[in-house]
């Protein structure tokens, strides 16, 4: 009796959490955007052709549970992880798009500010700071929170905009873009003087 009630009660939260993502038109247009209105399937081939590879790659893998790169994706399968994707925090994109130089790489350049000659001893130190606490994806989450919030926002913009038909960019004014360009300043001041060899945050 008791373990027909468990069932019963699970099956109804299953259907009720369906239901809510059927519901979500945020994941309706996002999955017509990247697979077009009359295709029920999404393929990796339609994620390159809208992002970079390394881009394709990472949502791909996360979308998809790492699914085979010539296997197709249902809505219902996209809509397990997409709603993750659209929310407040960035949290998500550090666990979608490791290792941790891959990382680095993306959000660098949603940021157009690829990586150029010479870089790379930055990149490196970078990395290490990053990873200080640990590698995985937890502690690099905890890393960018505490020094870099903004770490992976502009990747974030990209893929909301690209999804959602939002231009993250342009939300923000002038004043905004001046007023976190002095606090972040005001951040990495603070960081410096406690540990000489803080990098400075790429946000």
């Amino acid at each position: 009796m008791g373990n027909a009630e468990g069932k019963s009660k699970d099956s109804e939260k299953s259907a009720s959490s369906s239901s809510s993502v059927k519901n979500d038109k945020r994941v309706e247009q996002a999955f017509v955007k990247l697979a077009g209105s009359t295709s029920n399937f999404l393929t990796f081939g339609q994620l390159k052709e809208i992002f970079n590879e390394g881009l394709a790659e990472s949502l791909w893998n996360y979308l998809s549970d790492s699914k085979s790169y010539d296997a197709k994706l249902t809505y219902q399968e996209f809509s397990r992880h997409a709603t993750t994707l659209m929310g407040m925090s960035t949290d998500i994109y550090v666990v979608a798009c490791q290792p941790l130089l891959h990382l680095i790489k993306l959000c660098s350049e949603a940021a157009a500010a690829g990586a150029v000659s010479g870089d790379e001893k930055f990149i490196g130190h970078l990395a290490n700071e990053m990873c200080a606490s640990g590698s995985n994806a937890q502690a690099i989450i905890c890393w960018k929170n505490a020094m870099c919030p903004k770490f992976c926002s502009a990747l974030q913009g990209l893929v909301l905009q690209v999804l959602l038909d939002i231009d993250y960019v342009s939300i923000l004014t002038q004043c905004m873009i001046a007023y976190v360009c002095d606090e972040e300043s005001c951040n990495y001041s603070r960081s410096q003087k406690s540990s000489p060899h803080a990098t400075p945050p790429i946000c």
